[in-house]
């Protein structure tokens, strides 16, 4: 009787280890920031450009700070660079941007885990959408 416990209960753990690592696989902790250099790039009509520094590749969605709240997404290589498209001025009109980074593959979205982040937010995570 005590080795079929003891059996159910291994079972059980394999389960519980499998489904924690179907999790993990889901979400990603959103620890990329620090891997975005922002500059204005002088050889591309100075716009906001955004530099990876990392060694993996990274999906970079940006969003206005004050209303009305766009947001874009650049896909980043390790090493690579993406301009915006818009300059100093137009960046300052919206009161600055906010970034939330995830690796390639990944989507930032409300700590919820349901909602796709498409205004600033203090949480997120990252999920798995490819």
């Amino acid at each position: 009787m005590k080795a079929r416990f003891l059996h159910i209960l291994v079972a059980l753990g394999f389960v519980t280890l499998a489904a924690g690592l179907a999790l993990a696989q889901k979400y990603a902790r959103p620890e990329y920031n620090e891997c975005i250099r922002a500059y204005y790039d002088p050889n591309m009509y100075n716009w906001l450009t955004f530099e990876n520094t990392c060694n993996l590749a990274l999906s970079v969605t940006i969003i206005w700070r004050n209303p009305p709240y766009g947001a874009g997404t650049l896909d980043i290589r390790p090493g690579g660079h993406a301009g915006t498209g818009n300059s100093r001025e137009e960046v300052n009109h919206h009161g600055g941007y906010l970034l939330y980074v995830c690796p390639d593959g990944y989507a930032p979205v409300e700590s919820d885990g349901r909602t796709l982040v498409r205004r600033p937010v203090n949480d997120y995570v990252c999920e798995k959408i490819r």
